[in-house]
Parts: C-alpha cells; structure tokens; sequence
C-alpha cells in the first residue's frame, strides 16, 4: 500500500512538473524521501533539477552493430527468439504476413546461438538484427526502416 502511494504521488509530480517552476525533495524524520513544488522549512530541502522527458517509449531500439567484413552486410533478418516468448511470435508473424525471410535461433536450444546473442549485446527477446542494424524487442515500423535502410 505504502508503494502504491508512493508511486501514484511520483507520478502526479513528475506529470505536473511542467507547471511547476522547481521541484524539491525532502527526507523526513522516519526516513522517507519526499517530493513537491513547495519546500518544506521544516526538513532540509534540495531542489531536483527535472528534465524533459518523453514519456513515450517505443518497444525497440534500432542500433548500428559493428561487422568484421563490409561484404557481411545484407538484407538477412537474424531473429533471437524463445519457444515461450509471446512477442517474439507477434514479430514472425509480422515477418510472414510482410513476407520477409528471415532465420531464427532459439537462444535456449542452441548454445551458439545464446553465445552470439550475447555478443550482440542482448538481454531480452526477440533481438533482431538486419544487417549491420540491431532491434531489442519489435516494433513492426522500426523493422521496415531497419530494411530500408539496408537498401
């Protein structure tokens, strides 16, 4: 309950920051942190600089990877997937209804295959890349710009 509070109260000051010309943080006497666009004058208060942030986060990230040989970039579309990960379902299908070939390693059935996985800098499915582009999670309009890009 005490997390719930804490969070609904973070979210309606990190949401009215905007009006609000300075935040301040306080600690009070039984430890808990404190947040409001009033100080306090019975605690110690720092202000808490707030940047703009986008609230908005897209399910993937695209990411040039390094490549050893320039001949090794193509159109192939890798997809690092597991046999129970629903999103990794939502992006072959995706794939198959596009028709667009791509190959698949199930990263818990092939040691090699969680092995590049891990080069790759993955730590969530599907990572998929196309070309020298990677994409961790899927987003249907980040992988047709990942294969535009290739063109």
């Amino acid at each position: 309950m005490k997390f719930n509070w804490l969070l609904g109260s973070m979210f309606v000051i990190l949401s009215s920051t905007a009006l609000a010309e300075s935040v301040y943080r306080w600690v009070d006497e039984n430890g808990e942190i404190h947040f409001s666009d009033r100080a306090t004058t019975v605690w110690p208060v720092d202000e808490v600089e707030v940047e703009q942030v986008n609230t908005f986060t897209a399910p993937a990230v695209t990411e040039r990877i390094d490549v050893e040989e320039p001949q090794q970039i193509n159109k192939r579309v890798v997809i690092y997937s597991t046999a129970w990960c629903n999103v990794c379902k939502t992006a072959k299908a995706y794939m198959k209804l596009k028709g667009i070939n791509y190959t698949e390693y199930d990263i818990e059935k092939s040691p090699s295959a969680y092995q590049r996985f891990k080069e790759l800098g993955g730590r969530g499915v599907p990572l998929i890349t196309v070309g020298q582009y990677r994409m961790s999670g899927f987003s249907g309009a980040k992988l047709d710009a990942m294969l535009a890009a290739i063109d």
